[in-house]
């Protein structure tokens, strides 16, 4: 028997919570600045585990914190994933066109890389 490893924490930080739960966010400053807060803590959570592309990454022991980064970062995905879908770049907005770009690069990033394959793994 092997000992499954235990450090991803299950309680969802309360940045990716105002993320989550924001329906509309004051300005593009403050959608940008509680989106990179979230997703520097995701992206953190993420680089615990053993890189994907090595045997290592296959080992059992991860799985429950797999399910448990699943569970903890599934909602942020989706809601990334539908900020890079509805934001508009009108061209003409200047520095928050800018801005809306950045938004929209860390949205599809996450999107692109969030391990939906873990999905199995929740318990």
């Amino acid at each position: 028997m092997y000992d499954m490893t235990d450090f991803i924490d299950p309680e969802v930080p309360s940045i990716v919570l105002k993320f989550i739960n924001t329906e509309k966010f004051e300005d593009i400053d403050d959608l940008y600045k509680t989106l990179k807060e979230a997703y520097d803590l995701c992206i953190e959570d993420y680089q615990k585990f053993p890189n994907g592309n090595t045997m290592e990454s296959l080992d059992m022991k991860y799985d429950d914190d797999k399910g448990r980064f699943y569970t903890k970062y599934v909602k942020f995905a989706q809601k990334c994933k539908d900020i890079a879908e509805d934001l508009s770049i009108s061209g003409y907005g200047g520095a928050s066109d800018i801005i809306k770009i950045k938004i929209r690069e860390i949205c599809r990033g996450v999107d692109y890389n969030f391990p939906y394959g873990w999905k199995h793994n929740v318990r």
